[in-house]
This record gives structure tokens, C-alpha cells and sequence, in this order.
């Protein structure tokens, strides 16, 4: 496998340990599923591991444990994430974003053009935001949410054909002056058959796993019946989750990186109607 999601759940005697020495009242954790995913998470790749800490930040941050060069979060949070922009990254790129993204055009135009964009006046920018919104949400809808970190790395998943590609930059991401994550960027790609039972072992995995800790909570006797029943219900609605796509208008974000084009001067896509394949 060319892609495989990593990861260790907390055992749940240290995260009451952990939450008592917060001065927290573990109930108030112990009802959330979400916060009940404490643990690591990395994913691997032949060219390196995605949200694998930096020996510098594991030495000044006093980092320790098995697997402490994962990610330190709640497991449940890259599955949330994860299932949320799958529709999208299983959306198969058209002709010419296909060729764009696969040979690095569209991200090195979506640089220069975010660059000039965030150069303008408010007043100017309020008048291209409706072109510049639909030329890229398409893009922002494939990457993996790493917003809630200090320094999250770039992660972004696209389908071409018969393929996807996983293409991530975790370099010069610092906090407080230290590297945050190994020094890693690069593309794996793997057949859409084998993305599809990634994820899928991924999410049997964590919920076998959720399910024996919910089970390790119910014998604590520390919830009510009701608590309990409503922990399921978080579970089972976890793992429903997946996000919602009503499909891309290729011809109006077509459009829109022409309207940008035109505005900012920046023309290295050439958008012309007649590059458009509804084919991919």
C-alpha cells in the first residue's frame, strides 16, 4: 500500500489520569465521542509520513510515549475530516484541470494570483471575490483541514481518471521558532480501487476500536443510561458521516479563472472555452 492512515488511541486510564490532572471532571469528557478518539495520528507514504513531528520539536516540547512522533489529537478528527472532502477528491478532475493539476500549473497560478489578490484594496477585492470564490473552492473542497493546527501542514486529494493523488508540503512550518513537522512534500498516487480500501480499512479500524472503548467507559458506571444511549448515537453518526457534493460546474469555474485571469493580468492557464473537455 501506497498510502496508509496511522494511528493509536490514548488507553482510556491515561486520559482520566490526564483529564484529572487538568482539573477537569472526566464526565465532562467522557459523554463526547469526539474527545474519547484522544490519541495519535500520521499517515504514511513511500516519500515520507504526513503529520509526523520533527525530531526539534519532540526534544523541545518534551514529547515522549509510543509513537511520539505522531500527531498528538483526536483520531475522530482526521476521519471527520477525511470522510468530509471525500465526495469532492472522488469527483474526477475534467480536461484541462486534470493536465493543470497533475503538471503543478494550477498551483503555481493559484500562488501567483492569490499573491496579487491579497495585494488589493479592500474596495477591489470585494469587486473580484465572487470571481475569484468560484474559480477555486473547487481546490479548497480537496484539501484535508489542517486549520485547526499552529503550523498544519498542506494536504490536498484528487482524482484523475482511474487515480488519486495525495500531495502534501509539511516544510517551513514553524512554532515558536522550531520546525514542526518533518521536513517532507511530495505526490503519492495509487488506483481509486486501492484509495477507496485505505479508507475503508481506516474507519473499520478506528470504529472496532471505538466500540471496545465505549464499552470500556459504559463499565466505568461513571454515565447514566441515557448518556450512555447518547454516546452511541454519537458513534453511529460518526461513522455515518460523510460529506456532501452537489458536483462541480466545471463551465462557470471555467469562466471564473478567465474573469481572474483578465483581472489580475496573470494568464500562464490560457483558460479559453475551447481548452474544456467534458470527458476529463
Amino acid at each position: 500500500m501506497t498510502l496508509t492512515f496511522r494511528h493509536r488511541l490514548r488507553p482510556l486510564p491515561d486520559l482520566l489520569a490526564l483529564w484529572k490532572e487538568g482539573g477537569v471532571d472526566p464526565r465532562s469528557y467522557l459523554t463526547g465521542w469526539f474527545w474519547l478518539t484522544d490519541g495519535r495520528y500520521a499517515i504514511d507514504t513511500p516519500h515520507g509520513r504526513v503529520f509526523a513531528y520533527h525530531p526539534a520539536f519532540v526534544t523541545a516540547h518534551d514529547v515522549v510515549g509510543e509513537d511520539a512522533h505522531f500527531l498528538d489529537d483526536q483520531v475522530g478528527r482526521l476521519w471527520w475530516n477525511l470522510a468530509e472532502i471525500l465526495p469532492d477528491v472522488l469527483d474526477v478532475l475534467p480536461t484541462p484541470f486534470d493536465a493543470w493539476v497533475e503538471t503543478g500549473q494550477w498551483q503555481a497560478w493559484l500562488a501567483s494570483v492569490t499573491e496579487w489578490w491579497n495585494g488589493l484594496d479592500e474596495h477591489e477585492s470585494d469587486l473580484t471575490w465572487n470571481a475569484w470564490y468560484e474559480a477555486t473552492a473547487w481546490w479548497g473542497a480537496r484539501h484535508l483541514d489542517t486549520g485547526y493546527l499552529a503550523a498544519g501542514p498542506r494536504v490536498v486529494l484528487w482524482r484523475v481518471r482511474t487515480t488519486v493523488t495525495m500531495e502534501w508540503d509539511a516544510r517551513r512550518r514553524l512554532v515558536d521558532g522550531v520546525p514542526c513537522w518533518e521536513e517532507t512534500a511530495g505526490r503519492v498516487t495509487l488506483s481509486v480501487t486501492e484509495f477507496q480500501a485505505e479508507v475503508e480499512a481506516f474507519r473499520v479500524r478506528l470504529h472496532a476500536e471505538m466500540e471496545r472503548r465505549l464499552r470500556e467507559v459504559a463499565a466505568l458506571g461513571m454515565l447514566t443510561r441515557a448518556e450512555e444511549a447518547d454516546l452511541r448515537r454519537q458513534h453511529a453518526d460518526s461513522f455515518a458521516r460523510v460529506g456532501r457534493s452537489d458536483g462541480t460546474n466545471w463551465t462557470t469555474v471555467l469562466a471564473a479563472v478567465k474573469a481572474v485571469e483578465d483581472a489580475s493580468g496573470i494568464a500562464s492557464l490560457q483558460a479559453t472555452p475551447d481548452l474544456f473537455n467534458f470527458d476529463g
